[in-house]
Parts: C-alpha cells; sequence; structure tokens
C-alpha cells in the first residue's frame, strides 16, 4: 500500500519511515507537486496536520497522514 506523509521534514520522514511495518510503501511530499510550504491556517497542532493531510490526498489520490 502506498502511503505518502504530509511532510518535507526529512527528520520527520526517517522517524516515521523507522516505525512502518514491511508492505507500506511510505513517501514524503514530493517536491515537484509541493513547491510551496503548505499553510497551517490553524491554531492547533491536529487541525493542522488533518488539513495538510487532506489537501495532499485530494492532489495525489493516495492515502496521506
Amino acid at each position: 500500500m502506498d502511503l505518502i506523509f504530509a511532510t518535507q521534514n526529512r527528520n520527520k520522514f526517517q522517524e516515521i519511515a523507522a516505525l512502518i511495518p514491511p508492505g507500506f510503501n511510505l513517501s514524503p511530499l514530493s517536491p515537484g507537486l509541493f513547491p510551496e510550504e503548505l499553510d497551517e491556517p490553524f491554531d492547533k497542532l491536529e487541525l493542522n496536520a488533518l488539513h495538510k493531510a487532506r489537501t495532499v490526498s485530494r492532489r495525489t489520490g493516495k492515502t496521506t497522514f
């Protein structure tokens, strides 16, 4: 299963990639699809994370977190 982790932070990506079990294909945000930083319009971390995941999922059609 292909998954996208909605971050361009390499350190965060490496930390999460180490936790993902075999059988999952984890990718960070592609600079080609998202050359800009994704906005964080909310005051809460959880709401910003959900906003980013939804934005990436809509643009890529892939499962995103």
